[in-house]
């Protein structure tokens, strides 16, 4: 295998191309695949991405505010806009 620099860019962009469904013979056959297409060792390729994985888990978006990542000590709904506001607590009352 050809030992040539990647952009980390690159490696995103692969990683995003992987599978991550249920499946893990096909992700890991994906995985081989774009380990010999960036040029890179399967088992370094494969490392790389659970740190990604790993870093995305902590990074995973707030959906019940529209994508406000959660930070250590939120009560998992982010910041509370008046519209919840209202459809929580009824029209015209606020907490």
């Amino acid at each position: 295998m050809p030992n040539h620099k990647i952009s980390i860019d690159a490696l995103r962009n692969s990683f995003n191309s992987v599978y991550d469904g249920p499946d893990r013979l096909q992700r890991e056959y994906e995985m081989a695949m774009e380990a010999e297409r960036l040029g890179v060792h399967i088992d370094t390729y494969r490392r790389l991405y659970e740190l990604r994985k790993e870093e995305k888990s902590t990074l995973t978006p707030n959906r019940k505010n529209g994508g406000t990542p959660l930070v250590s000590g939120e009560n998992g709904y982010g910041t509370c806009h008046s519209i919840k506001r209202r459809r929580w607590f009824g029209k015209g009352r606020s907490r």
